[in-house]
């Protein structure tokens, strides 16, 4: 009889605190938006576009992470490290660190030796990007399960030492990175970007893998 009991005080508590965790933080929600792409044209231009009905499944917005890294050579051999790099430091959420890196490409062949670079993500203004939605919300580009993303022009200012990427409708968004002036001589800051699907604290975070979507050449005047 005792035991009859106890089993039954056993199964109510874990009724009741299933209950109280589902009211509380809400029902999980899990989305992956597999037919979303980005589109990069040879004239730094890029697009962020598909249909996907997991879209409408996204409380805060599909989200743009913009990243960069500056040197003089190799570029498709670092875009494979890069690549490889942010994957890792994605799974399953994105970390970017108080000086904004992301990761480290290591062996890396040069002329003279294996060497690294950082994989920097852009600041927004002066701040270090955060979850969930990183540099940009691309919200106000979803119709219904469609995005479309459609950025016409991106210019760096080496001076100022920011990155400008404007859309078909003129609107302009402005991102910051940091260099030494030793670090560019002859150089070139590669663009990549790649976006999110993650929701919240407890949905899971899908990234699409870095693509390149431009290349600035350092103009010594």
């Amino acid at each position: 009889m005792l035991e009859s009991r106890h089993r039954s005080l056993v199964v109510l508590i874990i009724v009741l605190v299933s209950v109280f965790l589902f009211v509380s933080c809400g029902e999980p929600t899990f989305c992956e938006l597999n037919n979303i792409s980005i589109i990069a044209n040879p004239d730094n231009a890029f697009r962020i576009f598909g249909t996907d009905e997991d879209i409408s499944l996204i409380e805060k917005g599909p989200g743009l992470v913009l990243c960069y890294y500056i040197a003089d050579d190799n570029f498709d051999n670092i875009n494979k490290k890069a690549i490889t790099v942010f994957k890792t430091s994605s799974n399953p959420f994105l970390f970017i660190d108080s000086d904004s890196i992301v990761g480290v490409m290591s062996d890396i062949s040069g002329e003279d030796k294996d060497f690294k670079l950082n994989l920097y993500a852009f600041k927004n203004e002066n701040t270090v990007p955060g979850s969930p939605v990183y540099n940009m919300d691309l919200s106000s580009y979803v119709d219904r399960y469609t995005l479309n993303a459609d950025f016409t022009a991106t210019e760096i200012d080496w001076e100022n030492k920011t990155f400008t990427i404007t859309d078909r409708s003129s609107n302009s968004y402005v991102f910051s990175f940091d260099y030494s002036e030793e670090d560019i001589n002859e150089a070139s800051i590669i663009i990549l970007a790649a976006f999110t699907s993650g929701v919240g604290n407890f949905s899971d975070s899908y990234w699409s893998s870095l693509k390149q979507v431009g290349k600035f050449s350092y103009q010594n005047k």
